[in-house]
């Protein structure tokens, strides 16, 4: 019996359907229905998943001389191999970027002071996740206050960002991992031109605008963390992040050259970022092989909700701040605006008036 068939066999036998086993292994339908067909054959990680959730062996799974295996019902892991996760109810901001850096809306358009708001923003996140002494941790983009952490002697992978830990899960829960983008796309821009035009007695040279096709990075990158969570469950965690950016442009105009520019440099570390947590959760695992797991300490719920809390109130008191600092800068610029369109309307004033006298003085 193949390896498709095997895995169709299971899923009848243990009354689930489609969809149920793809929900529990934190895949689509279509996938799950590929590998049933022998479309495609499921990844290492998840034929490990099949085997604990239905109770048979590796071997039985990959080796098509084995027809038929004891199985038992799904496994459902025990409380003395599993803690339970954190998980907060915050999803990460689909503006955190632009929050970090002080942009509050599009009626006040570009912050003037979004790097001096980002830099002291960051002094204080850096010194929080410094206090924490975590194993490994970085950025998931260069320009957002967010972190991916590990830390071995908790055992737990988790993400951190506004003073507090908002996702915290232990080694041993850990099922999959697996990111995705958009992938690349296409898009027509405009770029500056030198032409001439040569004749018979005439010779012109111009510059002007000509269109040009860009090949863009993926822009929507997508982080899904399949892991246990109460009762044996699998839950899935997923964190989106874009690499579009509000607070980088001052209009359209700027949206071309040096936007694109941006977006490519976020792209590559994005996609960086995503394969260090890859690497990290795969160093984890190996963690939990070499090392005894039964004395760990289990999360502190408490001290958890605790301290987003008093993250969340000074997340509003910064974006007060900010708001305020916007609103100044906005009257900033329109003083700014009405005194040069004074200026220049005082001089049109003069200039006429020294034109009348100078015609009058003439004549």
């Amino acid at each position: 019996m193949k390896t498709y068939q095997k895995l169709q066999f299971l899923r009848k036998q243990h009354n689930m359907s489609q969809e149920e086993l793809a929900d529990k292994l934190g895949v689509s339908r279509q996938s799950v229905y590929k590998w049933e067909s022998g479309i495609n054959d499921p990844e290492l990680e998840k034929l490990k998943a099949i085997s604990e959730l239905f109770g048979v062996s590796f071997d039985y799974l990959l080796n098509d001389s084995i027809d038929s295996e004891q199985t038992s019902a799904p496994t459902q892991p025990t409380k003395q191999k599993f803690r339970k996760p954190f998980r907060s109810k915050n999803s990460l901001p689909s503006v955190k970027a632009e929050s970090d850096h002080g942009y509050v809306s599009d009626s006040y358009g570009r912050n003037r002071r979004s790097e001096e708001i980002y830099q002291a923003a960051s002094d204080e996140f850096n010194k929080a996740v410094a206090a924490r002494e975590y194993t490994t941790h970085f950025r998931l983009q260069p320009d957002m206050l967010v972190e991916f952490f590990s830390d071995q002697k908790r055992a737990v992978i988790g993400f951190f960002w506004d003073g507090a830990e908002q996702f915290v899960c232990p080694y041993e829960n850990i099922v999959t991992l697996t990111v995705n983008n958009n992938g690349p796309s296409s898009s027509v821009g405009s770029q500056d031109v030198v032409g001439g035009v040569f004749g018979s007695g005439h010779v012109g040279i111009g510059v002007g605008r000509a269109p040009v096709t860009r090949v863009n990075p993926p822009v929507l990158y997508k982080l899904d963390i399949v892991y246990y969570a109460n009762e044996g469950k699998t839950e899935k965690y997923t964190v989106n992040l874009t690499c579009s950016r509000k607070y980088a442009i001052e209009n359209a105009k700027d949206a071309d050259v040096e936007y694109h520019a941006l977006m490519s440099a976020l792209s590559a570390a994005t996609g960086d970022s995503l394969n260090q947590i890859s690497s990290a959760v795969t160093v984890a695992k190996n963690f939990l092989q070499r090392n005894e797991t039964e004395n760990l300490p289990e999360i502190d719920f408490e001290v958890c909700y605790r301290e987003i809390a008093k993250g969340e109130r000074a997340a509003r008191d910064r974006a007060t701040n900010i708001l305020a600092i916007q609103k100044e800068e906005g009257k900033h610029n329109t003083l700014v605006k009405l005194l040069t369109f004074g200026s220049i309307g005082v001089l049109a004033v003069l200039a006429v008036v020294l034109f009348i006298w100078m015609y009058a003085a003439s004549h």
